[in-house]
């Protein structure tokens, strides 16, 4: 999914690259192109801008902060490291898109078979990390992170501090999308196609 701030448009395609262009003209004005892994998961994370900066998680589970303007790599933290002995158990994959706290100036990210880690928006200096596998985008409110696991568990997690508040297994293995919290309840569907609240 495209990101836009005033007359640039950023996008994020499958061979890793982030590119920006113009909106008016169609022109491109950067383009950031980091090393790939072998293989990847199905899905780019979203770039998220904030500050004339575009946040986005790439496929070899590092985090970047570019430059709006110019596409500079301001700094680079690597969410999850890839171990293991084949490709897939290597797999670290940042697709869930950047969720930026701006007002405490953070941002929280979350890897497949990884981590999740909030980091500073200005350094990435990274506050916290906890064992996650995500996939899918996540939400924030009033200091909870709501997240849906590779295995389908909805969790909660402090924002602040990483501490699991809450763990609902009842969904796993149901193809669960992104959680949503709406009015004190954290909404989900599943790949049958129930809305569970």
């Amino acid at each position: 999914t495209p990101a836009m701030e005033g007359n640039t448009v950023v996008v994020h395609v499958h061979n890793g690259a982030v590119m920006a262009f113009s909106a008016s003209t169609g022109k491109k004005i950067w383009s950031y192109q980091p090393m790939q892994p072998e293989i990847l998961l199905n899905g780019d994370s979203t770039p998220t801008i904030v500050n004339n900066q575009v946040v986005v998680g790439l496929h070899n589970g590092t985090l970047v902060s570019l430059s709006l303007a110019t596409g500079h790599e301001m700094w680079a933290t690597p969410v999850a490291l890839p171990v293991g002995s084949s490709s897939v158990a290597r797999m670290v994959d940042i697709v869930a898109a950047p969720l930026v706290d701006e007002a405490h100036g953070v941002v929280y990210a979350a890897t497949y078979q990884g981590r999740l880690a909030a980091m500073t928006l200005g350094t990435g200096r990274v506050l916290w990390s906890i064992p996650m596998s995500v996939a899918e985008d996540m939400d924030l409110h009033d200091n909870t992170l709501y997240l849906t696991t590779v295995s389908g568990d909805v969790e909660g997690v402090d924002a602040e501090t990483g501490r699991v508040q809450f763990v609902q297994k009842a969904l796993a293995y149901r193809g669960v999308t992104a959680p949503l919290w709406l009015d004190g309840m954290v909404v989900v569907s599943d790949a049958q196609g129930y809305v569970h609240f």
